[in-house]
Order: structure tokens, then C-alpha cells, then sequence
């Protein structure tokens, strides 16, 4: 299929093999309402984005929004066709995205639309694959992450934010010390009226369904990572950072051996949310190449109807 690159140049229409130039109301006419516009553009584009990881080259598919300012208070509109050309013409060449490729291609934005507009922003949301192996059998699985990658371009700077999630299990500290208190209570119910026990009794009997009075809860927990950084190309390393701080990030294929070190990893890991919270806190404030960073956490509470939720961020108060 040949593929024809898109251009600004006037369009034309050929009628009964005469050419006729193509009336163009956003440079012909001037607005009637005065007023310059913050951002002007699209949401929801539909891209392939080539990204390289391990030396390997791959197309994601994605949605893009992109979007200029409209800083000619008497312009009618931007051209929102130069946009969508733009963008095409960059992402359909194969071009891997990089830091540099991505700079490259929100300057063309904004030079695009020739005077009208000196700033541009580029917002890509796309699902980040990874092949994960088991924790004990080793077995492969997939996961996608959700990832956003946020480039906003002004006369004076550009700063690009990196956005991703984790999903991960945390066990309720308080839960797990009652559930303690109960299962310890059991056990003296048990065995104080005997003089002495075996250790192999004791074993045997710990085993049993009788031993366990309580357990504690625990639910599937979400973390919300935005990073401002000057350096993008390492996301897939961020997303393991995060759940290496975590300690329990949902697994794919699973044995039993595997959801019994799950187990041990979650009693090994009891977290409020402001643990969690602290955890990823921790671990991001030791990276130097993260300029600053937002943390959002939700603890889906199997005990209540509502979220447990806590924010932090590098410099400044999370919004």
C-alpha cells in the first residue's frame, strides 16, 4: 500500500477537469469573539506506536490526544487536519519512541499552525506488555500496564510526565494481629489443660482446620504512579521498581507451590495504605532520574463498602 505523507498546503478539488481552490474558513475568516484558548485539538486518536525494549522492536497500539494553543485572539480556529497529519506522518514511518522522537513531533504541532500557536501537548495512553513467570514454578504469563506518557511543549520549556498503574494485594496489619489473638486463644484452648506436647502434635494439629479461627483480610490494591522525569526510555523499569517496593504484586499463572509464597509474601507485607504509600515513597525518592513524582494508592477494603486511599508526592502537596 503506498502511503501518501500528509501536507499544509492549500487543498484544491478538480470539477470537470478544472481545478478549483477549496474555500478555507480558519485562515480566510476572522472570529467575531475574541479570546486566546488555553489548548484547541483532539482526544482518542487512534496511533501505532513502534517502542524498542531488550533490543527488540515492536508497534503498540495507543490513543493520542494532542492539542495546541490558540494564542491569535482573532484566529477563527487552529487546523486540526495539520494535527492528525502531523501525528501520522511521525508515528505511521515506524519511527521508535524515544524521548527525542517524542520532543520532535509536539515542536511539529506547534509549528504546524504557523503563527497562531506557540505551545503544543502530546498525551499518549497505551498498555505496556510484560511476561512475568511465576514465583516458585516459574511458569510465563502475561500483564499489561496501563501507561501514559504526558509531553507539553511551551516557547520556554518541555517537560514530559510518565503516568503508570500496579495492581497488588495488601493484608490488613490490624486484621492479621486480631486473627492472631483469636488463633492464639485457640491454641491455649487446646492445649493448656495437657502437662507437655509434642512438637509433632503441635505440627500436625497446625495443620488442621480446627487451627485456624480467623484469618485476615485482604484485597486487591491499585497504585497510581506519575513521574516527571528528563528521561523516559526506562517505564519498564519503573513498573518493576514499584512492585519490588511493594512486595505483592498480582501474578499470572499460579500453582499451588506459587500461591503459598504469595501467602508468605502478604504476611511478610502487612500494609495500611499509608505503608504502601511510604513503600513506593521510599523507593522513587532514590532514583535520581525522577524530577518529582505523584503517588495515589486505594486500598478496595474487603471489610467495607468504600476505599482506603492515601496520596504523596516528591515536592509539592499531591492533587
Amino acid at each position: 500500500m503506498k502511503i501518501v505523507e500528509y501536507s499544509h498546503k492549500s487543498e484544491t478539488s478538480s470539477v470537470g477537469g478544472s481545478v478549483r481552490q477549496l474555500p478555507d474558513i480558519t485562515t480566510g475568516l476572522k472570529s467575531q469573539i475574541l479570546g486566546t484558548l488555553d489548548w484547541v485539538g483532539m482526544e482518542s486518536i487512534e496511533l501505532p506506536v513502534m517502542v524498542e525494549f531488550e533490543g527488540k522492536k515492536f508497534f503498540l497500539n495507543a490513543m493520542a490526544d494532542c492539542f495546541v494553543s490558540l494564542d491569535d485572539p482573532k484566529a477563527k480556529g487552529i487546523h486540526m487536519s495539520r494535527l492528525y497529519g502531523v501525528l501520522m506522518n511521525h508515528f505511521i514511518s515506524g519511527q521508535s519512541l524515544s524521548q527525542k522522537s517524542l520532543e520532535d513531533v509536539v515542536q511539529q504541532l506547534s509549528v504546524s499552525q504557523l503563527d497562531i500557536s506557540r505551545s503544543a501537548r502530546l498525551k499518549l495512553k497505551l498498555d505496556w506488555p510484560v511476561i512475568k513467570t511465576s514465583l516458585k514454578s516459574q511458569l510465563p504469563g502475561f500483564r499489561h500496564y496501563p501507561l501514559e506518557i504526558d509531553c507539553i511543549q511551551t516557547p520556554e520549556t518541555t517537560e514530559i510526565k510518565l503516568a503508570f498503574r500496579v495492581t497488588y494485594s495488601s493484608t490488613c496489619p490490624c486484621s492479621a494481629a486480631l486473627s492472631r489473638q483469636l488463633n492464639s486463644e485457640n491454641f491455649m484452648k487446646q492445649f493448656s489443660h495437657k502437662e507437655t506436647v509434642s512438637p509433632f502434635d503441635i505440627s500436625q494439629w497446625m495443620q488442621s482446620q480446627e487451627s485456624v479461627v480467623a484469618t485476615p483480610h485482604a484485597q486487591r490494591s491499585v497504585a497510581e504512579v506519575q513521574l516527571k522525569t528528563s528521561n523516559f526510555d526506562h517505564f519498564g523499569r519503573w513498573i518493576q521498581l514499584a512492585e519490588t517496593a511493594l512486595g505483592t504484586p498480582v501474578q499470572t499463572a499460579v500453582k499451588r507451590e506459587d500461591e503459598q509464597e504469595f501467602a508468605r509474601l502478604n504476611a511478610e507485607n502487612l500494609m495500611f495504605c499509608e505503608d504502601a504509600a511510604r513503600k513506593l515513597q521510599n523507593a522513587l525518592s532514590n532514583d535520581n532520574s525522577i524530577d518529582d513524582f505523584w503517588i495515589k494508592v486505594s486500598h478496595e477494603e474487603s471489610l467495607h463498602p468504600h476505599n482506603a486511599v492515601a496520596y504523596t508526592s516528591k515536592s509539592q502537596p499531591s492533587n
